[in-house]
């Protein structure tokens, strides 16, 4: 990830709090790890269901960053919808959330962004434990504006 990506990714303080560290993201995959920690567990002991969305958006998030790349200091990227669909329960184990692009049009709305123009991004979003089991999967769809000067 270059460091304008980078600095996207740092400004929201949540994904520190909910410790997620982002392994790999270009723009077509993002992978986004948190590990198991008792401040992450909810009220019995499992994965709070917030920690996991943030590691999902975390993943989301650093995918989008990487895609508009170096469009990002002129773009604001704001999440618009989210449908998350909770499969297993995660207990006292790392987590990886991988984002990938979610539209059939990811690259026409990636020429959009480069162009100066708005777009809707989608990205698909699958969270598995370290045996591979899928916790999670998700849909973000992100809302990118590279007309009007700011990064968000």
């Amino acid at each position: 990830m270059g460091r304008d990506e980078a600095q996207l990714m740092a400004k929201d303080p949540l994904l520190d709090i909910a410790d997620c560290k982002v392994v790999e993201a270009n723009a077509s995959r993002a992978v986004v790890e948190q590990p198991a920690a008792p401040e992450l567990a909810n009220h019995m002991g499992a994965r709070h269901a917030g920690a996991l969305f943030s590691v999902g958006y975390a993943a989301s998030r650093a995918l989008v960053a990487s895609a508009i790349g170096p469009n990002s200091k002129q773009a604001e990227a704001q999440m618009v919808e989210s449908e998350v669909i909770y499969e297993k329960v995660a207990g006292a184990e790392t987590v990886a959330a991988t984002a990938e692009p979610g539209g059939e049009d990811w690259r026409a709305q990636l020429t959009t962004v480069s162009e100066g123009g708005a777009a809707d991004l989608q990205t698909a979003v699958t969270l598995r434990n370290e045996d591979e089991k899928t916790i999670m999967v998700m849909s973000v769809r992100w809302q990118v504006d590279s007309s009007t000067g700011s990064s968000g």
